[in-house]
């Protein structure tokens, strides 16, 4: 069995997700603070540090949600908060294939950088997500198959704390987590 299978399959058993981000997850936050760095350099992209949003600009945040399945369009929202409006907020959808060519997580990086992006700081929070330079996930090649950009407003579907009776939550309820199927919501492309 080779060394790196074994740890990927230890590390589900274990479920460290916290620092076990799955390499399409963390490229399609790259891609996505890519896409808006060139227009917002002072942006700020939260990486290890869990602010509520993945990507806050001056005018409006940024959830990132991504998968590998061809066919399902459904995301995991497992925060109370991540769909919360405190300014205007996009959820940026994108669908990847692994691929033998195509973007890693190294040349997002590389471009990243090429932007003007601060390098020290990309590389201390990759490294806080388990990912630091030489790390073989980030050569993992994958193909944009699609991307897509939802606003979300009062017609997104949604559990935010006022869900509840008097926008108060029961006491013993530790965690919320849901699944939204996005197959019916208007999108546009980006």
């Amino acid at each position: 069995l080779d060394p790196l299978d074994w740890w990927r399959n230890w590390s589900q058993l274990i479920g460290n997700r916290k620092y076990d981000k799955k390499p399409y997850s963390l490229l399609s936050e790259l891609i996505a603070l890519k896409h808006l760095y060139e227009r917002d350099k002072n942006l700020i992209w939260g990486g290890p540090i869990f602010r509520t949003h993945d990507i806050e600009t001056s005018e409006f945040d940024v959830e990132v949600k991504s998968t590998i399945l061809k066919s399902k369009t459904e995301i995991s929202v497992s925060s109370l908060y991540q769909f919360d409006l405190e300014k205007e907020l996009f959820l940026y959808f994108i669908r990847l294939e692994e691929t033998k060519e195509g973007m890693s997580i190294n040349k997002i990086v590389n471009d990243l950088i090429h932007l003007g992006y601060d390098k020290i700081n990309l590389e201390y929070k990759l490294n806080k997500l388990g990912y630091p330079i030489g790390n073989s996930a980030r050569g993992i090649n994958y193909t944009i198959l699609e991307k897509r950009k939802y606003k979300v407003d009062d017609k997104f579907p949604r559990i935010t704390k006022d869900s509840f009776k008097e926008s108060k939550l029961f006491e013993s309820i530790a965690k919320i987590t849901y699944n939204i199927n996005l197959s019916n919501l208007e999108f546009t492309e980006w």
